[in-house]
């Protein structure tokens, strides 16, 4: 498993797990500060079950996590960079469309650390 070094964790939603931010302490393999916010969203949402009906998932969720991944570089400029959840910033990779639960949350934020922080 990929060391995940983190510097803050903040709830910033109404309820724990709602909308979490990760604050890496390490910059990235480019320099770049790390931000991760991991949002819980409803399964019942109306984008769940079209994902489910054109057969992008396999199955029913209870939830799922939606990732946004940011990162700074030394002149300030901020990309979306890192998010296991997309495919060249404009299809879903449905593989990383996780239930919600402390386990997906590890294995996003170990995954997300992986492309971030190891050379390839």
């Amino acid at each position: 498993m990929v060391k995940v070094h983190l510097l803050k964790i903040e709830e910033m939603g109404n309820y724990e797990g709602a909308r979490t931010r990760y604050t890496f302490h390490e910059l990235s393999k480019k320099g770049e500060k790390i931000v991760v916010e991991l949002i819980h969203c409803d399964a019942n949402s109306s984008i769940a079950k079209v994902w489910k009906k054109e057969k992008w998932i396999d199955k029913d969720l209870i939830s799922w996590i939606a990732i946004d991944v940011y990162a700074t570089d030394k002149n300030g400029q901020c990309w979306g960079r890192y998010n296991p959840q997309e495919i060249n910033h404009c299809k879903i990779n449905f593989k990383w469309i996780l239930e919600d639960n402390k386990v997906n949350r590890d294995k996003i934020l170990s995954e997300i650390s992986k492309l971030a922080f190891e050379e390839v």
